[in-house]
């Protein structure tokens, strides 16, 4: 029996005393593949869960009606999402329910749950708290958040800084308190691509055999794609078709590690006060570039950002809505005005910088550009702080000599 199974088979997971979550009758095969992402936040609940996630042997429908491509289907009961695997494990989410106590019925054996991760970050939203596409880390004492578009430079930053000892706060998402002070990430696996690994030879020291064999394939599957184009082939079978298809075999060209396993010792599983604030972005240019911008820039950016990373949750939202017109969840439909609210308010008072970078990009480049500028603002800080404190002195001298 795994050391996190109650003898009843369920497991708690309690993300900061905000969210909690209860896996009921969970074998230990659902429990390595599925709850062991979120391993860091078991703990035994103090109060109700507010999301159920229950296994059953099998979910019995009839006469499904599919939307797409076997994908999502309902039947007179349930709305059905179907996980991406060659099994085709059924999961029934009540979207209507969404943002209440929510009870999720999965197949065992399910290898993911779908939009599990959107649906927790949606109840840290219903307590106020701000879920943002980005990277945190905390390094020289202070605690760094990396917002931007996917590509931007996110994950780069982080990576690049925890090659000079940096802590690994988050990825992916990230969650603001409700004023902006503070931070904490959710301890998601971190994607590293195949050209990012000798960058971090210090975090990662060679990839599994099986990995290996995968990029080769994936890279022979490119460099077929790049001569069919060259010899004026890819209208032709079968160049055309690996053309179409080529983006997903790009997919191929990564692995996703934990943090615990990447960083080890250097992670931080603790609220982190925000002192810098970083939007990443990637141009055609061959330059490194750090600027200050205001705040209004990286609040209206990152709105499209974060509503462009939840779009897998309301098409399946969408799809629901086709298959029962007449359910409906106030609480959802309000959720991504909401959302930019609450990130408004929590970053209208901060002062960002911006680093412009070419993709890919060089991770010392990355590092010595941002750390020069975050290290001169601590200096600043610190002579403000020292000034004060003399004039303080001179003051306090004048007072008792009078």
């Amino acid at each position: 029996m795994n050391k996190y199974l109650d003898r009843n088979n369920f497991i708690d997971i309690d993300f900061w005393g905000l969210v909690g979550i209860r896996f009921e009758n969970i074998s230990v095969k659902d429990l390595n593949s599925i709850a062991s992402s979120y391993s860091s936040f078991t703990s035994s609940l103090d109060r109700e869960p507010d999301i159920i996630v229950r296994f059953v042997n099998e979910i019995k429908t009839t006469n499904l009606v599919f939307l797409g491509q076997d994908l999502a289907a309902y039947d007179e009961k349930n709305f059905y999402l179907f996980n991406d695997s060659l099994e085709r494990k059924k999961v029934v989410i009540p979207f209507e329910k969404i943002g209440q106590k929510l009870e999720i019925i999965c197949e065992k054996g399910i290898d993911s749950i779908p939009l599990l991760n959107h649906i927790i970050n949606f109840y840290f939203i219903k307590k106020d708290y701000i879920p943002v596409h980005s990277s945190a880390l905390y390094y020289n004492d202070k605690g760094i958040l990396a917002m931007g578009w996917t590509k931007g430079g996110k994950t780069e930053t982080l990576l690049s800084f925890a090659n000079h000892a940096a802590k690994y706060v988050g990825d992916e998402w990230v969650v603001l308190s409700t004023d902006g002070s503070e931070m904490f990430g959710l301890n998601e696996p971190v994607t590293i691509w195949q050209w990012q690994l000798p960058y971090i030879s210090k975090l990662i020291n060679s990839v599994g055999f099986t990995n290996k064999l995968i990029f080769m394939f994936a890279d022979f599957l490119e460099f077929v794609d790049r001569l069919g184009v060259r010899l004026k082939l890819n209208k032709m079978f079968p160049f055309n078709l690996l053309g179409e298809n080529m983006h997903c075999f790009r997919k191929l060209l990564r692995i996703r590690k934990s943090p615990k396993d990447l960083f080890r010792n250097q992670t931080r599983n603790e609220k982190t006060k925000i002192d810098r604030i970083v939007l990443a972005m990637s141009y055609t240019g061959n330059d490194t570039k750090v600027e200050e911008c205001n705040a209004s820039e990286v609040i209206n950016r990152m709105i499209h950002s974060n509503d462009t990373e939840q779009l897998p949750f309301f098409e399946a939202y969408k799809k629901f809505k086709y298959a029962f017109p007449e359910k409906t969840n106030d609480f959802l439909d309000g959720i991504q005005s909401k959302h930019s609210s609450l990130l408004e308010k929590a970053m209208s008072n901060k002062k960002p910088y911006k680093i412009i970078h070419p993709y890919p990009v060089e991770f010392e480049k990355l590092f010595n550009s941002l750390s020069k500028v975050l290290t001169s603002l601590i200096v600043i800080a610190t002579l403000g702080r020292f000034h004060w404190m003399f004039f303080a002195s001179m003051n306090s001298c004048l007072f008792l000599t009078l």
